[in-house]
């Protein structure tokens, strides 16, 4: 739990009101009350953050997740799609703030989705290792590489010098020829630090194969995009997570105090 007015972890205890219990922060000594639960959520906010830490960092399918916290299939299906979704908002909210460098990676993996086949290309900064973006398509042509690149630059404000996957590397003369932009290979890419990188989106391209609509797989790359970015700390960077190094200013540890941000700052519910 984090105050609902200057997200500090720092409070106390400060009484009851109604049965309810109420916490002081000690940061801006604000009172606020003890809700247990999200808005129009039965279950309590500690079981549906835990929910989605854990299938977004382990990668587990949702039946066993079911066995481990009792809650039906469809349920947490529906937390996971509402909460990626809420909290991609809140993230791009934040894109003023993202600081990452000019040098990127994109790779590309080709998934099958109700029998038919997907792309999922990501984009990775260099030095920071921040997800810039993750982005399914139903095709993998020209137009797709570009739209990918539009989006990733309007996020960023940066005109990057581009590493591409081995994936990649069959459509790279005509990527170049029609969008009038250099390729280069990703053999320097892999001397950096990009080890929880390739773990998250390897469970994350297993968790999705069983997903029908372009929508729900969507939300999906979002909330892994998000799992990676602010609650995977990486070694090779002394702690630190990749949204830690592009400069964001917030620095919520999971899932659930990421959606107490959310309505702290926008004075709505989720």
């Amino acid at each position: 739990m984090i105050c609902k007015y200057c997200a500090s972890h720092k409070f106390v205890k400060f009484g009851t009101r109604n049965g309810v219990q109420i916490f002081k922060c000690k940061d801006c000594e604000r009172v606020f009350l003890g809700n247990e639960k999200f808005w129009r959520m039965r279950k309590p906010k500690t079981l549906v953050g835990k929910t989605l830490d854990i299938y977004f960092k382990e990668g587990y399918k949702l039946e066993i997740i079911s066995d481990q916290i009792k809650v039906d299939t469809s349920t947490i299906f529906r937390w996971i799609n509402k909460y990626s979704n809420f909290s991609h908002k809140y993230i791009e909210s934040l894109r003023t703030q993202i600081q990452v460098h000019n040098y990127w990676l994109i790779d590309e993996n080709e998934i099958i989705i109700n029998g038919n086949n997907y792309y999922c290309w990501d984009v990775v900064d260099f030095r920071t290792c921040y997800l810039i973006l993750s982005h399914v398509s139903q095709t993998r042509a020209i137009k797709d590489f570009q739209n990918l690149l539009g989006i990733s630059m309007s996020r960023t404000g940066e005109r990057p010098i581009i590493f591409i996957s081995d994936r990649i590397l069959d459509i790279r003369a005509d990527i170049e020829r029609l969008l009038s932009v250099s390729l280069m290979p990703n053999r320097a890419f892999e001397r950096v630090p990009i080890e929880k990188f390739r773990i998250t989106m390897s469970k994350r391209n297993e968790a999705i194969q069983g997903l029908r609509t372009l929508s729900n797989i969507q939300n999906i790359l979002d909330g892994f995009a998000i799992q990676y970015n602010f609650f995977s700390d990486h070694i090779t960077m002394n702690g630190t997570t990749p949204a830690q190094e592009a400069k964001i200013l917030i620095h919520p540890r999971n899932w659930q105090e990421l959606i107490e941000y959310w309505v702290t700052v926008s004075d709505t519910s989720p």
